[in-house]
């Protein structure tokens, strides 16, 4: 009988959950990984984010690698580019822990976008 009453719990629960009007809060973490050697490669670029209806604009710039995470209701988009140095650059994205976006390191200076689908 305890196991039934929280299996029905537990069903309440989901259905005042999915009509809640409220945004849902998301974790994100924005990996960059640019090659050390033979000189660190430098880039700079941004990622946006909405929270309660606001965006939020940050700066993504650095060298080698950098880690940026942050709590917001959605990602609106993540944009870095390579401006100095010879080696590779990639970019991966996380939701909640599983990734959604990476790419295959590459020399190229043209910019790396990730736009989340609607």
């Amino acid at each position: 009988m305890p196991l039934t009453r929280y299996l029905l719990l537990l069903a309440m629960l989901q259905l005042v959950a999915c009509g809640s009007d409220e945004p849902v809060s998301h974790d994100y973490q924005i990996v960059v990984s640019g090659s050390a050697t033979p000189e660190p490669v430098e880039f700079a670029g941004s990622y946006a984010c909405e929270q309660n209806g606001q965006e939020h604009i940050s700066d993504v710039s650095g060298s080698g690698t950098l880690s940026a995470s942050f709590g917001c209701d959605s990602l609106l988009y993540v944009r870095i580019q390579r401006v100095l140095g010879k080696g590779l650059v990639s970019l991966t994205v996380y939701k909640d822990g599983i990734a959604v976006f990476t790419t295959v390191p590459t020399d190229s200076v043209a910019p790396i976008v990730y736009v989340p689908k609607s």
